[in-house]
């Protein structure tokens, strides 16, 4: 492990005090977590001896000898910060619980792995859209209608209906043309501030008024 949770009121601890109780100099300190952060390095317990080459980097790495090492490390035992395995090797208990729970979450990400990784959680489920209501057949648009009184006839408009097609397909008397005698055709051109329309020859196109 590369790193590990260091609480920010250790340096309050009770053992950590009696360890500067007992040995008022902080080589004592810098021993231990010396000894706590090789544990999390090398995921294992420390070992502990006078001829090991570990111990001796690490009484060197304190610029301290192996007598002066040896009674740091039994106070830290006796005041329970440190443990010795059957192998007479070093460990912090909570230093051991930590690297057990690392080791087996570095387990199921293995395990997670060869499945083809960590299954993605589902997107809720769209809400379904609103069905657009369907038009009215013709069937039913004429069924409604008749039903409303669409169908029947209306005297009112008949009426004016047939009176405006007379009107429109009634013969206009028409004038003669003063010049040549044909018949003139009555245009849409009104005598200005009249009433009346002008007249207008198809042969020579002279025009006169009603």
């Amino acid at each position: 492990m590369q790193w590990f949770d260091h609480s920010s009121t250790a340096a309050s601890d009770d053992a950590i005090m009696a360890l500067r109780m007992e040995y008022p100099d902080s080589a004592v300190v810098d021993c231990y977590w010396a000894i706590v952060e090789k544990q999390f390095h090398d995921e294992r317990s420390v070992p502990f001896s006078e001829t090991d080459r570990e111990t001796k980097a690490l009484a060197h790495r304190l610029c301290v000898g192996f007598e002066s090492l040896s009674k740091y490390v039994e106070t830290m035992l006796e005041v329970g910060l440190l443990k010795k395995d059957e192998n007479g090797r070093l460990y912090s208990e909570r230093a051991k619980d930590a690297i057990d729970k690392y080791k087996a979450k570095c387990e199921t990400s293995r395990q997670n792995g060869k499945k083809g990784g960590r299954k993605p959680k589902r997107k809720p489920t769209e809400k379904p859209t609103a069905k657009p209501t369907e038009k009215p057949s013709r069937s039913n648009r004429k069924e409604n209608n008749t039903s409303m009184g669409f169908d029947k006839q209306n005297p009112i408009l008949d009426s004016a209906a047939e009176g405006a097609a007379a009107v429109k397909t009634a013969p206009s008397s028409a004038l003669a043309c003063p010049t040549c005698g044909v018949d003139m055709e009555r245009t849409n051109t009104r005598v200005p501030g009249t009433s009346r329309h002008y007249w207008r020859c198809p042969l020579c196109a002279t025009e006169v008024s009603e």
